[in-house]
């Protein structure tokens, strides 16, 4: 995941060199892939992708008001022995941040993120081999609300229409944290 966040700063610090195109003030509003990490405590890693909608508002040129929703595309399965498994998924995550920002030049800009996550994590366990009478035992949710901070790299690739890369800490709870790697596009309005 670091290599992939390096590429992508990369790919957007190119942006700033190719010409004639400034940072879009005001609203703006973005669609992503977000490949996230439940890292359970004592346990294991999952692997949870998701798409990212988002909104934002300039308050000025250093500060911005961002809401994003994520919806879960998928889950992760941890095998649990005899055909078992227990699978894991984000459903959804709403947050609301505030980001300081900073323009390196033109096109390029640079920003963290703090604000508040709620977030649904489900799992699943499945009984495949047979022991008990369904193959479903049930499916537990668990929502919870955290701190939630990042950091950013937002690059214009023509007029208003932008590329963006950040790491996006969501969810930090006791057992577990959820994190990930947001990679998208941003249009200006």
């Amino acid at each position: 995941m670091k290599k992939l966040l390096g590429v992508s700063l990369m790919a957007l610090s190119a942006v700033s060199f190719a010409e004639g195109y400034s940072m879009p003030q005001g609203l703006t509003v973005g669609l992503g892939y977000s490949m996230g990490t439940l890292d359970v405590d004592g346990g294991s890693d999952f692997d949870l992708s998701a798409v990212q909608f988002r909104i934002g508002n300039e308050l000025n040129e250093n500060l911005a008001l961002r809401f994003d929703y994520l919806i879960g595309l998928g889950d992760d399965s941890l095998d649990l022995g005899d055909g078992d498994s227990l699978d894991v998924e984000l459903s959804s995550a709403f947050s609301l941040f505030l980001q300081p920002q900073m323009n390196v030049n033109e096109k390029v800009k640079v920003y963290g993120l703090v604000g508040f996550t709620r977030g649904t994590i489900e799992s699943k366990i499945n009984d495949v081999s047979g022991f008990f009478d369904s193959e479903d035992l049930g499916t537990q949710e668990e929502s919870d609300t955290s701190l939630s901070f990042g950091v950013g790299v937002n690059g214009n690739v023509k007029d208003n229409i932008g590329l963006y890369g950040e790491y996006v800490s969501y969810l930090r709870e006791d057992d577990y944290d959820y994190s990930a790697l947001n990679l998208g596009v941003t249009f200006g309005f």
